[in-house]
């Protein structure tokens, strides 16, 4: 004979330290980002280290809209190899420019002189086609001399529907210095040659929603889920998250 402990009314989901993801080797971040402000500064790793959220952003039971000064600093610095992903859109069309992850721009590690632009998925520029956006995946390159300029190798992300959350996902090991960037709900993937001069990092933080660089405008978006890897995750890997978030995000009417 067993004993059963019900809880009535009690939602385990928004008071949880930590969540067993599908993928676990490298995550540094794990962020649901529905609900409340409280589960917004949540980092769901398992021993994940704390996050920040910076301002008040509007959140629902779907996700949360942030930029405009209203983000999420996961304190997480750039590693060698990553992968960055993040299910959102634009909340204007015409307006989309702005971070959905970036760490743009920041010191160099090492005492290196000059800034650098580090690493992004956001939208580069405001679309003036009607109804679509498109997403940049960036790491930054230099020449490796100390007070040289920052550029970018990037993978465009084409034609994606504003009215709908995009699955996205960018991954860069630092040893191939292959950009290469992800939409997993209709399946388009690209990736650029590898960079050939030097990796350019940034020792500015990541974060959620906008950048470190108050210069840069960062137009509201809806963010669903965002996850930070320290490692370039296989496609495989990536197909497994997408299943998972994608049941997730069913259940809260999100469609991607």
């Amino acid at each position: 004979m067993g004993l059963t402990i019900k809880a009535e009314g009690a939602n385990f989901e928004s008071n949880p330290v930590s969540f067993i993801p599908p993928v676990r080797e490298g995550l540094l971040y794990w962020g649901f980002t529905n609900d409340s402000l409280e589960k917004l500064g949540k980092n769901f790793a398992p021993n994940g280290s704390p996050v920040a959220v910076v301002g008040e952003p509007a959140v629902d039971g779907k996700g949360a809209i942030l930029g405009d000064d209203k983000y999420v600093n996961t304190g997480i610095i750039q590693t060698p190899s990553l992968t960055i992903i993040a299910v959102g859109h634009p909340m204007t069309d015409g307006s989309e420019i702005g971070m959905f992850v970036s760490n743009f721009s920041g010191n160099r590690p090492g005492g290196k002189g000059g800034k650098s632009f580090g690493v992004s998925l956001y939208c580069g520029f405001n679309d003036v086609n009607p109804g679509v956006f498109e997403v940049r995946a960036s790491v930054a390159r230099f020449s490796g001399e100390s007070g040289s300029g920052s550029g970018l190798n990037y993978v465009l992300i084409p034609n994606l529907d504003i009215t709908k959350p995009a699955f996205l996902a960018m991954t860069f090991d630092g040893n191939e210095k292959v950009v290469r960037a992800y939409e997993l709900s209709t399946g388009f993937s690209g990736q650029r040659p590898p960079i050939a001069d030097v990796t350019d990092m940034a020792t500015t933080p990541l974060y959620i929603g906008d950048c470190p660089d108050a210069t840069w405008v960062n137009n509201p978006r809806k963010i669903y889920f965002t996850a930070i890897y320290n490692r370039k995750l296989s496609e495989p890997e990536l197909d497994t998250i997408y299943k998972r978030i994608k049941a997730y995000l069913a259940t809260r009417g999100v469609i991607i």
